[in-house]
């Protein structure tokens, strides 16, 4: 998947007004991450980053609280 694709899917899991805040993201050239809910304290401590290569998503991995 591209950054775009993988934005693409946030938006479709995540909607606007849905049970879940949408993830924030930070980015870089090689990786992307996206926490959770930083206003949950269930939540604001969980991580996913993401490395890039090509324009493409070659790994991926989910940081526990």
């Amino acid at each position: 998947m591209t950054r775009e694709e993988v934005r693409g899917e946030l938006v479709r899991r995540f909607p606007a007004n849905g049970r879940f805040a949408r993830p924030v993201e930070w980015a870089s050239d090689e990786e992307f991450s996206f926490l959770l809910d930083p206003n949950d304290p269930c939540f604001n401590a969980e991580l996913v980053v993401m490395h890039v290569a090509a324009g493409k998503v070659v790994s991926k991995k989910y940081l526990m609280d």
